[in-house]
């Protein structure tokens, strides 16, 4: 499940998104099932049966260079992440047990 995203300059943050919230997540294109929400914390589930999440971002990130997403992975199988940016693969990573 995803909680929150933090996009960052170096150390500094620059902007961060509660995901699950409506009024404060980037716009969510494909891949992502409805909020779900419990104790005043919001998330959402990626995913779905396409495998793909696609995210646009509205805000002005243009001095930034990094992304964090936030959340806990499914405890079963293995997931793994290909990111792009406009259009350019830019990062793999396995997502394992830690959040």
């Amino acid at each position: 499940m995803a909680k929150r995203m933090i996009i960052e300059n170096g150390t500094k943050k620059v902007k961060e998104y509660n995901i699950g919230s409506l009024e404060d997540e980037p716009l969510l294109l494909t891949g992502y099932y409805l909020p779900e929400s419990d104790n005043g914390q919001s998330w959402r589930w990626f995913g779905v049966p396409s495998a793909k999440v696609e995210i646009y971002f509205t805000d002005d990130l243009q001095d930034t260079d990094s992304g964090r997403l936030i959340g806990n992975p499914i405890k079963f199988g293995e997931i793994s992440a290909d990111v792009f940016f406009d259009g350019k693969a830019t990062d793999h990573f396995e997502f394992g047990d830690q959040n």
